[in-house]
């Protein structure tokens, strides 16, 4: 568990530290993302300054980055002052959009200060950025890669525990409504190898996902489908799932989707929602870290188990079961009333 900052303040020296290490580490990772640094780095042992050559980057600057990563375990260093990559490195390569998220959260971080008097209500994201998050997105192939990257690696470090925690009643259709690239969506279709998947996101995102789907082997029993989740989402689901979607969005602007999702409905379906539960105890947990990102960056919160079932209520649904995963994402499954 990472220390809360109520531990750290317990000893200040560590508080510094803390605070100096985590800068470090955030910039190091930002400056591995813009710079592509990494992909210079091979199996074979270059120095700094072929490295910094090779890259186009100041030699100093790429000495000490790559003395950190060295230091931090990232990359391998040998006894002549050589560098060279490792599974770490080349994990770190792979995600991406995940590094890219984070480099842009931090900048609406330290924006949020400012959001909470901000006459018009605008959040640390539209104050770093000039947009709001979404309308970022819309307007930007680029930014939508690198988002659908982090969404696809969260869902794979999540899954093994979610599925752990929750068994998924047995259905011959399922509609994942912002389900990215489809990672969700496989994953699932594997333990039920009679059922199909419709993957429903915006047109950006069901671009890529048609070619994930189709390198996975797939397409026979997965198809991509485009659209807005405000407007209406594919009829006839057995099972609806909305993963990290809804901590994006207000409650009224929940409601709205659930309500479509609703729409969709026929009797006997069931709507999976997959987010970190607040626990009803005040605590430190991740979903109190991810609350505070969603108040930076959009008009979302994370929720506790009496928020959905309010929500679920305003919107022709009833809360039917819980799956709590204190460790990660939960499952919460509702039934139309």
């Amino acid at each position: 568990m990472i220390p809360s900052i109520g531990e750290l303040l317990d000893q200040p020296a560590k508080y510094f530290h803390w605070t100096h290490w985590f800068t470090a580490q955030l910039g190091a990772i930002h400056a591995v993302q813009e710079t592509g640094l990494l992909a210079h780095l091979g199996p074979d042992a270059l120095s700094a300054e072929e490295i910094a050559l090779s890259a186009g980057l100041h030699l100093d600057a790429t000495q000490r980055l790559l003395n950190f990563l060295a230091a931090e375990g990232v990359i391998a260093v040998d006894a002549a002052g050589k560098f060279s990559a490792t599974e770490r490195s080349l994990l770190l390569q792979r995600i991406g959009g995940l590094n890219w998220l984070t480099g842009e959260i931090s900048a609406c971080a330290v924006k949020f200060g400012e959001a909470m008097s901000d006459e018009s209500g605008r959040n640390g994201w539209t104050l770093a950025h000039g947009k709001p998050l979404f309308e970022d997105l819309a307007k930007n192939d680029h930014w939508v890669r690198h988002f659908a990257e982090a969404m696809s690696f969260h869902t794979e470090v999540e899954q093994p525990r979610m599925f752990a925690a929750h068994q998924f009643e047995p259905f011959d259709l399922a509609v994942d409504v912002g389900g990215s690239h489809g990672d969700l969506l496989m994953r699932l279709l594997t333990d039920h190898p009679s059922a199909r998947g419709i993957v429903f996101d915006l047109p950006e995102a069901v671009e890529q996902a048609r070619g994930a789907i189709a390198a996975a082997g797939m397409s026979d029993r997965l198809e991509a489908v485009s659209g807005s989740f405000f407007e209406s989402v594919p009829e006839g689901g057995d099972l609806y799932l909305v993963k990290h979607i809804i901590h994006d969005w207000s409650d009224e602007e929940s409601i709205a989707i659930f309500k479509t999702i609703r729409a969709a409905m026929k009797p006997g379906s069931r709507l999976a929602v997959l987010e970190r539960i607040i626990p009803a105890e005040t605590r430190p947990d991740i979903a109190n870290s991810f609350d505070m990102i969603m108040l930076m960056c959009t008009t979302g919160r994370e929720r506790k188990v009496a928020d959905f079932e309010r929500l679920f209520a305003e919107s022709d649904l009833k809360l039917d079961r819980v799956s709590e995963n204190p460790e990660g994402v939960s499952v919460i499954e509702a039934v139309p009333v």
